[in-house]
């Protein structure tokens, strides 16, 4: 059997959407590979089962609730992860909605602000408030859904 790999030993990574089936697999391969994780999502019951998981020696997990859309939130997150850690080597900036699904006429403009408030400004303001924590290098991964693609 391979020992897990050690590619993200001691480095910090930033994953938003952190609770949700993609950002915990990302969280979980993160914290095998000895990084410390700051785990941001919008939903304290999934965070709270994320804070569970058994974290390997080396390894750190910081649960972390914000909303990705709120620009105070998100310079919280990053605040956090620069004070525990002092620098952010990788952010995997994954939060995102579907919304409702329905016809185009049938859909309010409520629906769509919110849609576009964490699909597309919370991509925005993580860039945004990350970046500066990444001056002297990192990884960016902004993930988007298959959603996408369907009309």
């Amino acid at each position: 059997m391979n020992s897990p790999s050690t590619d993200l030993q001691g480095q910090t990574v930033i994953v938003t959407g952190a609770a949700g089936d993609i950002g915990s697999a990302v969280v979980e391969s993160s914290l095998a590979q000895g990084a410390k994780v700051l785990a941001v999502d919008i939903d304290p019951d999934a965070l709270e089962v994320l804070g569970k998981r058994e974290i390997p020696d080396g390894a750190e997990l910081v649960p972390f609730l914000a909303d990705v859309s709120d620009e105070s939130a998100v310079m919280r997150y990053c605040a956090e992860a620069v004070a525990r850690w002092g620098v952010v080597d990788g952010f995997f900036n994954n939060a995102g909605i579907e919304g409702q699904v329905g016809s185009l006429e049938s859909l309010s403009v409520a629906v769509f602000d919110q849609v576009m408030a964490v699909n597309v400004r919370g991509v925005f303001l993580g860039l945004k408030h990350v970046l500066p924590a990444m001056r002297k290098g990192g990884s960016i991964v902004n993930a988007a859904s298959t959603a996408g693609h369907v009309g």
